[in-house]
């Protein structure tokens, strides 16, 4: 009974197993998770953390099994699978070998199941976490504002935020950030490229140092190398900051101005600009070297004079200097003064500027002309006295009192033939003149006379120096005019002048020789102008005017005289007179001939006559036949007498009036 009770209890089993009933096998697995704890990533030297388990597994089920141990290959876990065969109600255990070699930091999980015949299997779990060092450079920044020639530090810190030391069992020399923060990139910083290995989050700083040698904005990198510290990877990385700086300073600026124009003697004052177009403020430091400071110089010579100044000046502002200008002469005058600093360069150092003052002397010249009056005889003319203010005094802006041209206790003494007024004191602008006229009337033709004019400029010299000055001026006047000559058959007449135009019924005899009774000939008598006189370019002072002619006397119709009224002859100059007669009476023929002139009076007017008595023979026919044969050798000379007298031209009549 009992038998068959076991046999039908075996068979309901097996019918259960092969039909999949409830009674599935069990297989049980332990542990199900492992936990690989920190693990360094490791930069190509450092071995991977591996983790070595047994696993106990447990056979519930009634019949064999084929139980495997998964192989992994993922986030960093590796591991080969495991197989071994389980009997009904059995247990056993197996050793799996299985690696994390993190490549990323992090925490990293990693699931997967057994296999086994029958069944879901068990799942299993692998956690691990990949630790490195992180690298990170902070700091640098700006300096500021530092004074040129100063210093200033700045700090770049390297530090190691990641935790590569949290790793069992790893070496600091891996496990720490390691690296180089370099030098700086530019010249005006300085600081020693420095080694570092920072454990987990450690720090450290390195210094450099900012000496600008010029004005203006300066920048600088530094590089830190390092050999692990990137972010996730540990791999080499490299990081920068920059470090930035401004160089300020005072900077010397000189400039001289100019004084104007101003009345020699006088004084005005002129100044040389001393102006700090720098910042050296900026740097914060004490105005005792951020000032720009220094001494302007001294200006000597007499015409500027000044002692000059210590200066120190705040950024943006300006020091006047003054000096004093005492023109001695007339004209633009230069001077230069030197600032001499003791910073203020470019580079902030010791500098020497120079700076130039100007100004001009001006002040009244005085300038005196007079002439010399040539005047017709019989006439009246003008001679002048011109003082003119040839200087620029009024350019001052002073008081014209003082800035014309000044004369006082002018006199002056005439000479004969001379009338006028004379000022006793002038005041002239520049540029201005003063024309005194005196009225000349000479006495007598070649006479001449002088007035002297004397006087003291107060001011006005000509040496420019406006000191005052003596006056002392001529003014001349001369009688000038024509002189009346005549010639026949080269000898000189002596005729007389007779004024405004009177005449005289006695002169010396013109013999115009002997003719037949009712024949005629033609006999030339020249006359002159041989005046030698000065005319100061005016020709109708010395120019002789033959105005006309007139026949009076005995046989005045026998005698014909051609002549063109108003005929003109100029200094030096001739006019040949035909004379023609007509023997129309027996004997000796007489006539008186009277030439009007302009000698003695103005140009043109009625002036000095001259009166000749004008003779010719007409013998008897039988005294003519005597002299015939004298007479023949005689012909020619008479024909070579008869011809014209050469003369020089003749100048074209001129209006009278």
């Amino acid at each position: 009974m009992k038998s068959s009770l076991a046999s039908a209890t075996s068979l309901i089993a097996l019918l259960a197993l092969e039909s999949g009933g409830a009674s599935a096998t069990t297989i049980s697995v332990n542990p199900t998770s492992l936990n690989f704890g920190d693990v360094y990533l490791g930069d190509g030297a450092t071995p991977a953390a591996s983790k070595s388990t047994v696993f106990s597994v447990n056979n519930t089920s009634g019949s064999s099994q084929t139980f495997s141990l998964p192989a992994v290959s993922s986030a960093g876990f590796t591991g080969s699978a495991s197989t071994l065969t389980e009997t009904g109600h059995s247990s056993s255990s197996a050793t799996v070998t299985y690696t994390f070699a993190p490549t990323v930091t992090g925490s990293v999980t990693v699931t997967d199941k057994t296999t086994q015949t029958t069944g879901t299997g068990t799942t299993l779990t692998l956690t691990g976490t990949g630790v490195a060092p992180v690298a990170n450079l902070s700091g640098g920044g700006s300096d500021g504002y530092v004074l040129v020639g100063k210093t200033a530090t700045l700090a770049v810190t390297a530090t190691n935020t990641g935790n590569g030391n949290s790793a069992t069992n790893v070496a600091s020399s891996i496990s720490n950030l390691r690296g180089t923060l370099g030098s700086a990139s530019n010249t005006e910083f300085t600081g020693s490229s420095t080694s570092v290995s920072l454990k987990d989050s450690t720090s450290t700083s390195v210094t450099y140092t900012f000496a600008p040698t010029a004005r203006g904005g300066v920048t600088a990198t530094v590089t830190g190398a390092f050999v692990n510290g990137a972010a996730s990877t540990d791999a080499a990385t490299n990081l920068s900051v920059s470090l930035t700086g401004t160089g300020v300073a005072p900077v010397a600026n000189l400039a001289g101005n100019s004084a104007g124009n101003v009345l020699v003697g006088q004084s005005t004052t002129v100044t040389a600009i001393a102006t700090n177009t720098g910042d050296g403020h900026l740097s914060g430091l004490a105005t005792s070297i951020t000032n720009l400071n220094g001494t302007i110089g001294s200006a000597s010579g007499g015409i500027f004079s000044g002692a000059g100044s210590s200066v120190s000046i705040y950024d943006g502002t300006s020091t006047a200097v003054t000096y004093t200008f005492t023109p001695s002469v007339v004209g633009a005058t230069t001077t230069t003064v030197t600032g001499a600093f003791t910073d203020g360069s470019s580079s902030n150092g010791a500098t020497s500027l120079s700076a130039t003052l100007t100004g001009t002397g001006v002040a009244p010249i005085n300038s005196v002309s007079s002439n010399t009056a040539y005047v017709r005889n019989g006439t009246s003319g003008t001679g002048t006295l011109v003082i003119t203010n040839i200087g620029n005094g009024n350019t001052s802006g002073v008081a014209s009192s003082i800035s014309n041209l000044n004369a006082s206790s002018i006199s002056s003494v005439l000479g004969a033939g001379f009338t006028g007024t004379t000022p006793s004191s002038i005041s002239l602008g520049d540029g201005k003149a003063s024309t005194v006229i005196y009225t000349y009337t000479p006495v007598s033709r070649g006479s001449s006379s002088t007035t002297t004019i004397t006087g003291k400029f107060t001011d006005g010299s000509t040496l420019g120096n406006n000191a005052s000055q003596a006056l002392s001026a001529t003014v001349s006047g001369t009688g000038v005019g024509p002189v009346y000559k005549s010639v026949f058959n080269g000898t000189t007449l002596a005729a007389v002048a007779t004024a405004g135009g009177a005449t005289v019924t006695t002169g010396p005899t013109v013999a115009l020789g002997t003719l037949g009774l009712h024949s005629a000939m033609t006999e030339y008598m020249t006359l002159k102008n041989t005046t030698t006189d000065a005319n100061g370019g005016d020709t109708t002072l010395t120019d002789l005017t033959i105005k006309s002619y007139a026949l009076s006397g005995a046989n005045p119709s026998d005698f014909a005289i051609t002549l063109t009224p108003n005929s003109v002859v100029g200094e030096g100059g001739t006019l040949s007179l035909p004379i023609k007669v007509t023997g129309n009476t027996l004997g000796l023929e007489s006539a008186t001939l009277t030439i009007y002139t302009d000698e003695s009076v103005a140009y043109g007017g009625t002036g000095d006559t001259f009166t000749y008595l004008l003779t010719a023979q007409v013998p008897e026919p039988a005294t003519l036949a005597t002299l015939g044969v004298g007479l023949a050798g005689l012909a020619f000379a008479r024909r070579r007498r008869a011809r014209p007298e050469v003369s020089a031209p003749v100048a074209p009549p001129r209006p009278q009036g």
